[in-house]
């Protein structure tokens, strides 16, 4: 199989806009409601500021909220440790945002679009490994209060991140987790696996990015390791 940077076929192109559906068409009337993130607010102006004008241009409010986009790269390394997989493999079964494999140089595209019902911005990420079914892993980022974003998992898993720039580059990174189910919110220790998670937006320029993915566990060190480089997508 060719993992060779392609942009995905009509017919994955028409599965995505299927997936997606009436739930993704997001009106301007829905969007303008109270609740969505705004990444440069969370940030603060000075920090947004100081971000490349492609990375701003990829995250402002316009861009996140009223467009459906297509991402497509390759993941030039996609590394679990042994404990990792295990872990990645169960939480399928509550909708994991990392995949139970390892490879290199792996052909990937990722959808953003809208969840209006969570007032979130979802990150579906479809993986192409050689010889295996595509694999896709989905997660929200919404907002937990005015000023809190968090990166909904399944069963109410709940990821608190802190948004800012770093030579440049966008980061998200993790402060804990929690389990909220309606009102009722159950903080978790700070060795609760995975661990701190930390994702970092670099801009190459020439329309690419690259972006990682780190996951540290304080007890069993490095438990993912993601590296991928991506072209701007189309809008939808």
């Amino acid at each position: 199989m060719d993992n060779s940077l392609s942009k995905p076929s009509l017919f994955e192109r028409r599965e995505l806009k299927t997936r997606a559906g009436s739930k993704v068409r997001n009106s301007h009337k829905s969007l303008n409601a109270a609740g969505y993130p705004d990444f440069q607010k969370l940030m603060g102006e000075a920090a947004w500021q100081r971000l490349p004008a492609a990375v701003r241009r990829r995250f402002d409010r316009e861009a996140v909220h009223f467009k459906e986009r297509v991402y497509t790269g390759e993941m030039l390394v996609v590394y679990a440790s042994k404990l990792g997989k295990l872990l990645a493999t169960f939480c399928r079964l509550i909708g994991s945002p990392v995949v139970p494999r390892t490879g290199n140089n792996v052909s990937m595209f990722v959808r953003l679009f809208n969840v209006p019902q969570r007032a979130g911005i979802a990150w579906e990420r479809i993986y192409r490994f050689d010889d295996h079914p595509v694999i896709t892993v989905r997660s929200t980022k919404m907002l937990h209060d005015e000023n809190t974003l968090v990166e909904t998992l399944g069963f109410g898993l709940r990821m608190p991140l802190r948004l800012f720039e770093h030579k440049g580059d966008l980061i998200f990174a993790s402060t804990g987790y929690f389990f909220q189910w309606g009102w009722i919110k159950i903080p978790l220790p700070y060795w609760f696996p995975p661990g701190k998670t930390v994702v970092t937006h670099r801009d190459l320029g020439y329309g690419k990015f690259q972006f990682i993915l780190q996951t540290d566990h304080p007890w069993f060190g490095q438990m993912f390791y993601q590296e991928g480089v991506f072209e701007d997508g189309e809008s939808e």
